[in-house]
């Protein structure tokens, strides 16, 4: 079957993977119609801003819209989110249908209308938006269970960091932070731990449901980081940031320091995760460090 992948995905898999990204992606028509027989699956074109993994819209046989996701067999982060998929159940975030975990292949509900926030956001409605993203986290969080990653594995790249391009005295706070919020953490609950505007969307079975989990063990603040610099960095203010720490603080019953040391952190991990994808040399980090100044 003839195959488009975008060149950004392309490069992507090449850039992290080398040789076996090359094998896997001329595996990956054979795949799609492997798992699109084993499955009984209709699938479409795959979505247009695919990053790590080729993910279609696709159909079974009996009517029901689903998505059909393959990533890399290497990629264990297919594997915690299969695993909270199951754990979660569909509730407050899609279903897990089918999945074969040694390939990394997996076929999840599709959510109708599937609207994200990011698509509809504006700074002029962003309380909406965080009013949104503070209800679905509380739907997801429960207590931890499983084998999957501790947020101290997770927050490693932060924690053994040695700057490279990055602003020194930045990376040293947000260290400094990352130690005092771990040593401090309460009881650990299943964290979705990528929850922001692009992973939250309309659906039919719940006003908004999440996406895209990568299922993390953890105290509840960690949760916060990613949606505080997003869904658009270039767009947010000091004024706007400093609005949504105090709303999400009192929509969940947090101390305002302690939302706003967790936004600080993952803005710094989220820069130090670009430069670790890309190298020195890479650019794309500039935004979120931008955001955690405005934190302060």
């Amino acid at each position: 079957m003839a195959l488009f992948l975008p060149g950004g995905f392309v490069q992507n898999i090449r850039a992290i993977h080398g040789r076996d990204g090359e094998a896997w992606l001329s595996e990956l028509p054979r795949l799609i119609r492997e798992y699109a027989d084993r499955w009984s699956l209709g699938v479409d074109a795959a979505f247009p801003n695919l990053s790590y993994n080729y993910v279609a819209p696709a159909t079974r046989v009996d009517g029901t819209p689903c998505v059909l996701k393959i990533g890399m067999p290497t990629d264990m982060e297919r594997r915690t989110e299969a695993e909270a998929l199951r754990i979660y159940d569909g509730r407050g975030i899609c279903r897990l249908l089918e999945a074969d975990l040694d390939q990394a292949v997996a076929l999840i509900e599709r959510l109708l209308p599937g609207t994200s926030l990011a698509s509809t956001w504006t700074p002029e409605d962003d309380d909406h938006a965080t009013a949104v993203t503070a209800e679905v986290m509380q739907s997801l969080w429960r207590p931890a269970e499983g084998s999957l990653p501790t947020l101290e594995r997770w927050t490693r790249s932060l924690r053994e960091c040695r700057q490279g391009p990055l602003p020194p005295p930045m990376v040293d706070r947000g260290q400094r932070l990352l130690r005092e919020l771990l040593d401090s953490a309460g009881n650990p609950v299943l964290l979705h731990g990528d929850l922001h505007h692009d992973n939250i969307l309309r659906a039919d079975r719940a006003p908004y449901l999440a996406i895209d989990p990568k299922g993390i063990l953890g105290d509840r603040g960690f949760e916060v980081g990613a949606m505080v610099h997003n869904p658009d960095p270039h767009r947010l203010t000091r004024p706007l940031l400093h609005r949504r720490i105090d709303q999400l603080a009192e929509a969940l019953g947090m101390d305002r320091e302690v939302v706003r040391s967790w936004g600080y952190v993952h803005c710094v991990l989220a820069a130090v995760w670009t430069v670790e994808d890309a190298g020195d040399g890479a650019t794309g980090w500039e935004p979120v460090v931008a955001c955690a100044e405005m934190l302060g």
